[in-house]
């Protein structure tokens, strides 16, 4: 089971999260978040990242920010892998190729896959909530993204945190779990117990 631990502001919350247990770290770089990021401090994240071992694979969460400037980015920072998050066009994710996933903000009972290129590693599904794109804590339509998650490889987003993450595992079996605020104790800032939880709870139902 991947474990992602979105929206970390810090080289050290980065590598506390990877020690516990965090297999995809995910920075954010969509300005009216409180997790955003800029260049610099996202370089210090990733730097201390790749003394980790393993080594986790680095995500960076984008939202309609022009395709060639999340490329620039994943260059200049050393991430892995684009998130896109928001409304853009499909051509963005076929120039990424296997480098670009989509989060679907799926509305309750929407089955509708995203467009998957070829190389694509994944997609996530999250809520749907009007005028956000992501990290709003409300739990996605489980049952949708488990009839999904039969075909597809999905990381599971949307109010997940340690009191019900074994509930969506059973209930889901997703490729990964994405969580952000869910192990905070307040935006942007994780909680190492709740990672611990987290990770134990996932563990225990697998």
């Amino acid at each position: 089971m991947k474990i992602k631990i979105c929206g970390v502001t810090t080289p050290e919350m980065a590598v506390m999260a990877a020690e516990l247990g965090a297999t995809h770290i995910g920075l954010n770089f969509y300005p009216p978040s409180p997790r955003c990021l800029d260049v610099e401090q996202a370089r210090a994240i990733a730097d201390a990242l790749r003394q980790c071992e393993p080594t986790p694979v680095i995500v960076g969460v984008f939202v309609n920010m022009p395709v060639d400037e999340v490329e620039s980015l994943l260059d200049t920072v050393g991430m892995d892998l684009a998130q896109l998050n928001g409304d853009e066009p499909d051509s963005d994710l076929e120039q990424l190729s296997e480098r670009g996933f989509r989060a679907a903000r799926l509305k309750p009972g929407e089955t509708t896959v995203p467009l998957m290129t070829r190389d694509a590693p994944a997609f996530l599904i999250d809520s749907r909530v009007k005028g956000e794109y992501g990290g709003t804590g409300h739990t996605a339509d489980w049952d949708a993204a488990a009839k999904l998650a039969r075909d597809h490889q999905l990381f599971l987003a949307g109010g997940i945190k340690p009191s019900n993450v074994a509930e969506a595992v059973t209930k889901v079996r997703p490729w990964g779990i994405d969580v952000a605020s869910g192990v905070e104790s307040a935006p942007g800032i994780k909680d190492p117990e709740k990672i611990k939880a987290l990770v134990a709870e996932i563990q225990r139902v697998l």
